[in-house]
């Protein structure tokens, strides 16, 4: 008969505890749609978010992940404020039918104040320059952040197709000591 001691139980227990653990997150990953996204830019809390299948229903102030459309990419991508490909995280600021203008101070939705508009970024380059009264068509939403004042978010290149969302956002954990900046992110 062959039998074995087990020296240290605990090691086999954690192993067990990881291996389920591990299990459930992609039978939950499988059957939600859900993945976890990490957010590294300023505009939104930097942590680590639970992202959750995007059903098509939006509602304002909902956060969504999104893939930056392509008039953006020089800027996201080009001045490195992203890496090559990574998602944006925002708020769905205003929906089809909503109204949002854009001044050289600032934005409103609705006629509500929203946030300032910076010219230039962080290092002194300069901004997209999107300026007069818009409505948000059918299949579109503005992406805004009020997280810090000068977000680059739909203020600077206005609404995009709501074909771009990849999930809705929930955060889980918000990582601690957070610096507040300006536009460059």
């Amino acid at each position: 008969m062959i039998s074995f001691k087990m020296k240290e139980p605990k090691y086999f227990i954690l192993s067990l505890v990881v291996l389920f653990s591990y299990l459930g997150i992609n039978i939950f990953i499988r059957l939600h749609g859900a993945f976890f996204y990490i957010n590294t830019t300023p505009s939104q809390p930097l942590g680590i978010y639970q992202a959750l299948k995007f059903d098509g229903r939006l509602e304002t102030g909902d956060l969504v992940i999104f893939k930056p459309p392509q008039k953006i990419h020089p800027y996201v991508y080009g001045r490195g404020w992203m890496k090559e490909g990574e998602l944006m995280l925002k708020n769905v600021g205003a929906l089809p039918g909503d109204i949002y203008e854009v001044t050289d101070e600032a934005i409103m939705i609705n006629g509500q104040h929203v946030g300032p508009i910076a010219t230039v970024d962080r290092k002194g380059l300069p901004l997209p320059r999107l300026r007069g009264r818009f409505k948000v068509k059918e299949g579109e939403f503005l992406p805004i952040s009020t997280h810090i004042p000068n977000s680059f978010d739909g203020r600077y290149f206005g609404a995009v197709s709501t074909k771009q969302i990849k999930a809705k956002a929930v955060l889980v954990y918000k990582f601690k000591n957070q610096k507040k900046t300006n536009t460059g992110n």
